[in-house]
């Protein structure tokens, strides 16, 4: 089990899946999303299909990870992917650091989403 903050490398970390031999048995990304008219602060899980298409070939390091790669990874490796997002509060023109008070308020929540995940994966080695 590998815990990592890929930050904006999340591309660089990507591409090496797609190329490596030895791959994990499941992968889970953590994401801010911005989807009209969802409550900011809600927290669920989406498909990799449900990323916009305009995203495809979204190069910002600022933007969700490049759907393209997550695609190819969910098509051709046996990599269980799981996207779970949070809504924003909304986009602002430029970056700034910090979080909104509702991006911040899901975090205890997020938290507990990614270890019920975790705990899954480590049951189902034990049955395996």
């Amino acid at each position: 089990m590998l815990c990592i903050d890929a930050g904006t490398s999340v591309r660089d970390i990507l591409f090496d899946l797609l190329l490596s031999e030895k791959r994990p048995r499941k992968l889970i990304i953590v994401d801010a999303f911005d989807r009209p008219g969802v409550p900011p602060g809600e927290i669920r899980e989406i498909d990799i299909d449900q990323i916009g298409r305009e995203k495809i070939s979204d190069y910002s390091l600022h933007q969700f990870p490049t759907t393209n790669m997550l695609k190819e990874l969910k098509e051709h490796t046996a990599i269980e992917i799981r996207v779970f997002v949070v809504q924003v509060t909304s986009l602002p023109d430029e970056v700034r650091v910090g979080l909104s008070d509702a991006v911040k308020a899901a975090i205890p929540q997020m938290c507990a989403r990614i270890l019920k995940e975790i705990d899954s994966t480590i049951n189902e080695r034990r049955l395996a």
